[in-house]
């Protein structure tokens, strides 16, 4: 298959064609993009500031496909089948950070911040202007913004209010509810296995107490098993301390399986690893004023470029109509 570097005529003459027409109706099309800029001024003094705060969590290498499964199912949340090599943070935790559980916490929460040189207390019910608890979660949900680098797997939170301070500490709430969320309801295997092991050892420690009590008694009741010639007594005496040893032994390789299941447990603890914690913002997120003027000016141009268009083709339609 071969390419070609070679501009095709047509477009070449729809370039011209919008140049000329640039050209002929350079007063339009200069009308409507001052006018753009205008709007696009009027409306930055109007429209009302935006501020938004940022965080970023960087996922843990170490997560598996079962603890994060078992975090998302406490949220009442289902994953989709995932290979093991993917970051499973970076999956899980955008979903549980718009779960109910989160977004219930968040919207609850107390929070003192400055509105137009008003300085207001309470929930986000009352920022929102809502009441219902559905609506209110549709308006956190649209406070809240989530990003995942696909690359890297850093997961960007940001909060986006009328006020620096409720954008900070409404980030602050979120990422501490994840962090309460993952420590108190993600059961990990490793967790698991620390609390089967401990209540193993529970069970072998009452059942070695009970075998050492037997031997205990069978010899204070039985003081010259030492020196007896009785079958009965030998063999019941070597039948408790066989009993006793076993239970022993069971204990010792528990409470060792028991020390290291504790070391497991506290190495796979989930934690909320920040990059970069959230911080009051000092310059508004919107409107931005350089941005504005440019919608604003293109915008005019396009639309004085679109009337010059309407009315040549308009133009010419009528003249073709005449010819006929």
């Amino acid at each position: 298959m071969t390419t070609s570097n070679e501009t095709h005529p047509t477009d070449l003459s729809s370039l011209a064609r919008l140049i000329e027409l640039g050209r002929k109706y350079a007063l339009i099309v200069i009308v409507t993009t001052a006018a753009g800029i205008v709007v696009s001024l009027l409306y930055s003094f109007i429209a009302a500031d935006t501020w938004r705060s940022e965080a970023s969590i960087l996922p843990s290498s170490s997560s598996r496909m079962g603890s994060l499964a078992s975090l998302a199912g406490a949220a009442g949340l289902q994953l989709p089948a995932l290979d093991m090599g993917e970051d499973f943070d970076s999956v899980v935790y955008p979903v549980i950070l718009q779960s109910q559980t989160i977004t219930e916490a968040v919207l609850e929460s107390r929070y003192s911040y400055t509105v137009d040189g008003e300085t207001a207390t309470g929930d986000l019910y009352a920022y929102l202007g809502e009441e219902s608890f559905d609506r209110a979660r549709e308006g956190v949900l649209d406070i809240i913004q989530i990003r995942t680098d696909s690359r890297t797997g850093v997961i960007r939170v940001s909060a986006t209010t009328r006020s620096p301070a409720l954008s900070q500490q409404i980030l602050d709430v979120v990422l501490g509810e994840l962090d309460r969320f993952n420590r108190e309801r993600r059961i990990s295997r490793a967790q698991r296995t620390l609390e089967f092991v401990e209540e193993r050892v529970e069970q072998v420690s009452v059942e070695l107490d009970a075998a050492q009590d037997a031997l205990e008694s069978f010899q204070e009741q039985n003081r010259n098993f030492a020196s007896t010639t009785d079958p009965e007594l030998l063999r019941r005496h070597a039948e408790l301390q066989l009993q006793t040893q076993l239970k022993t032994s069971a204990y010792t390789a528990l409470a060792a399986q028991y020390e290291t299941a504790r070391i497991e447990a506290v190495r796979d603890l989930p934690v909320v690893t920040l990059l970069d914690e959230p911080r009051l913002p000092t310059r508004r997120h919107w409107p931005r004023l350089s941005l504005v003027l440019i919608g604003g000016c293109l915008m005019g141009f396009a639309i004085g470029l679109g009337f010059a268009l309407v009315r040549e083709t308009g133009l010419a339609i009528t003249r073709a109509v005449q010819a006929d």
